[in-house]
């Protein structure tokens, strides 16, 4: 009986001395071991690898100037592209919709990249894909891919030096599944590539519709990390609007670029961050939230100064003009092309933002409860 006591407790030694020695590092390797090593290799990483880091620092301005802008949905006029110019932003998020890769409205396209660029502003165009951004509304239905890396690879030569970043979809964690988008992603980004190596390519995410917790997008750039055998994207876009601020650390915006960068950095992606359709409306008001021009500036000043405490690499704000007919007047602009509040608050914020002065601001709250 002793006998058996003092095998057991020689082999509890052993192992534990077995764990002492082995590195703790999700990196794999024998790097820091003693007599004994156990080696062993993970998976190889598919996408662009990154050194493993510790903990990420905490946000800070980035060396690169944070590129304002403002998303044009619709029809927007050439006026309110250079009204929007005026206010100090230099990027123009375009939405486009093209549901038949073989009668894309490239004409209509032509003009709005037209009235962006006239008015002095570079140009992310987001393909818009069936009524919810992505194919058929559904995500279902397969994507020839052959003709979509044609297509792209088209559309990049044509506005080669007019559009600086493509999209294809959008907010694509929010119903497709990473095991199939990762595919129809890369070939899109070998048909831009080939027509213009100089333009990125946008991953467009939801990023706040689950929290933190969700497990859906938790598992969604790790999944289609396994999944990509060469790069596929070059900048990771968000969304910033306040559902759920609370539930990120720092809140908001802040929080989101952090976890964004942790998340990319375990996954082994190489990839820039951007915040790409956030705002607040300005009203109507409704028995949950209380909606002003006032609320909407103040708001506005605090996303701009969230954008630029993360140091992200675009804020681009939803939108440039109330006249999308959706219901919420989320613009910067009204319909008939005056100016609303926020539009000064932007004004004024980017200004004050890029000569390095503080902006004080209001602390936000979560979009889902009552001001």
């Amino acid at each position: 009986m002793m006998r058996r006591r003092y095998l057991a407790l020689l082999l509890l030694a052993v192992l534990a001395l077995l764990w002492w020695l082995t590195p703790h590092r999700a990196g794999g390797g024998t790097e820091g071991c003693a007599w004994i090593c156990i080696t062993w290799t993970p998976a190889p990483p598919t996408a662009t690898p990154v050194p493993p880091t510790g903990t990420p620092a905490a946000l800070s301005p980035a060396a690169v100037p944070v590129g304002y802008g403002a998303f044009f949905l619709g029809n927007e006029p050439a006026a309110s592209y250079r009204a929007i110019a005026d206010l100090g932003a230099d990027w123009a998020a375009v939405r486009w919709v093209c549901d038949d890769l073989a009668a894309c409205p490239v004409a209509w396209l032509d003009e709005m990249v037209s009235r962006a660029t006239d008015a002095g502003l570079q140009v992310i165009v987001i393909w818009w894909v069936g009524e919810d951004g992505l194919p058929n509304g559904d995500c279902g239905k397969p994507v020839d891919l052959s003709a979509l890396k044609k297509v792209a690879e088209e559309l990049a030569s044509r506005y080669a030096g007019r559009v600086q970043a493509w999209a294809y979809g959008w907010e694509v964690d929010g119903c497709a599944m990473a095991l199939t988008w990762s595919r129809t992603q890369q070939w899109f980004y070998d048909g831009v590539k080939a027509g213009n190596p100089g333009a990125e390519v946008v991953l467009g995410l939801a990023y706040e519709r689950f929290q933190p917790a969700g497990p859906f997008y938790q598992g969604f750039l790790p999944v289609m990390s396994t999944m990509l055998t060469r790069p596929a994207f070059d900048v990771v876009a968000f969304s910033g609007f306040d559902d759920f601020r609370a539930a990120w650390s720092p809140p908001g915006i802040e929080g989101k670029a952090l976890a964004m960068r942790d998340m990319l950095r375990r996954s082994r992606i190489v990839a820039d961050v951007a915040m790409v359709g956030g705002g607040l409306p300005s009203g109507p008001s409704d028995q949950w939230t209380l909606r002003s021009d006032a609320l909407q500036a103040e708001g506005i000043r605090r996303i701009l100064v969230e954008c630029a405490k993360a140091g992200v690499r675009w804020c681009v704000l939803y939108r440039a003009s109330d006249d999308t007919g959706d219901g919420a007047d989320y613009g910067l602009l009204r319909a008939d092309g005056s100016a609303k509040p926020a539009a000064g608050a932007f004004a004024e914020t980017v200004g004050r933002l890029r000569a390095g002065e503080s902006v004080p601001v209001v602390p936000g709250r979560d979009r889902m409860g009552k001001r």
